[in-house]
């Protein structure tokens, strides 16, 4: 099992704005078979959630700056090969 909160930022192409940031969620299961004495296999679900917001360049009208908000889920299905 994997549980994770941390910091996420986002950011895409040659943006010169500030890249979104905010919090990070992760979760994950999985698990290992062996298939010979030194070898195993698993598979492993995680599912990655992030939460962020950027502030904007100045807002043309004077009203301030805009907020943008952004929210990306990642499912995930991992496959293991691990040799001990």
């Amino acid at each position: 099992m994997q549980a994770l909160v941390g910091y996420a930022s986002l950011s895409h192409g040659d943006d010169n704005r500030a890249a979104p940031s905010g919090i990070g969620l992760m979760a994950g299961v999985g698990h290992d078979w062996w298939v010979s004495d030194r070898w195993s296999i698993g598979p492993l679900v995680r599912l990655v959630y992030a939460n962020t917001h950027g502030v904007g360049t100045s807002n043309p009208e004077g009203s301030g700056t805009p907020s943008d908000h952004y929210s990306v889920l990642s499912p995930s299905l991992e496959i293991s090969f691990t040799y001990h």
